[in-house]
């Protein structure tokens, strides 16, 4: 099932708080960046085959026909976009 996009930024919103915390959390500065198509995918997410190291498990994508997933309690979301703004540039 695919949520709406309303359901999706929702989702998205309650997350932002945890990456944050997450992301400064270990230095992933080896790791290289994964695709799906477009989508650019790094710390604190990883794309399913991506070493331990390289992102979280629970932050784990699947890219299938060139189009990203998220799975969470048995749900799948479609993701479209990974905003990687830090919130210092955001309180600009």
């Amino acid at each position: 099932m695919i949520p709406s996009s309303s359901s999706t930024i929702i989702l998205l919103f309650l997350f932002s708080s945890a990456l944050e915390r997450l992301a400064r959390a270990v230095n992933p500065q080896f790791c290289d960046h994964s695709s799906c198509e477009e989508l650019q995918i790094s710390y604190p997410f990883r794309l399913k085959g991506d070493p331990a190291i390289c992102g979280f498990r629970d932050l784990e994508l699947a890219c299938r026909g060139n189009r990203t997933f998220m799975e969470i309690q048995s749900s799948e979301y479609l993701v479209n976009n990974i905003d990687y703004l830090e919130k210092n540039d955001m309180d600009r």
